[in-house]
């Protein structure tokens, strides 16, 4: 899954509606988006596969029952983890899960949300 799509897939989770093609403006293309609550005002829609605070509003709304799925999806994602709990895991795997990158982020989250198309 591209990261510009999984951008789209992942706004629209986020609420945003209405999501326009890019726009390009000082050079540079921007994603524009409206969410429900007011349809006519148009926003930036974040680029979550490349920004970590971002990301890190999308990860806020997972449950409780999807943390621990998002957490193994993104071991898995980082260090390749197959089967094994986490307390196998070296000190360099753990670092390598704690610092994701925010596509790893996405990938995972979009594995949970089952909307991850290879």
């Amino acid at each position: 899954m591209s990261p510009d799509k999984m951008r789209v897939e992942i706004a629209a989770l986020m609420g945003f509606d209405g999501i326009l093609s890019t726009v390009l403006v000082k050079g540079e293309y921007i994603l524009r988006g409206s969410k429900a609550d007011d349809p006519y005002e148009f926003l930036d829609v974040p680029d979550y596969p490349r920004d970590l605070n971002a990301c890190a509003e999308m990860e806020k709304t997972l449950t409780e029952e999807q943390l621990p799925i998002y957490a193994h999806h993104l071991a898995q994602i980082t260090v390749h983890m197959l089967g094994s709990g986490w307390w196998d895991q070296t000190a360099d795997e753990v670092a390598k899960i704690a610092h994701a990158t925010a596509l790893q982020r996405c990938e995972a989250f979009c594995r949970v949300k089952g909307i991850y198309h290879d």
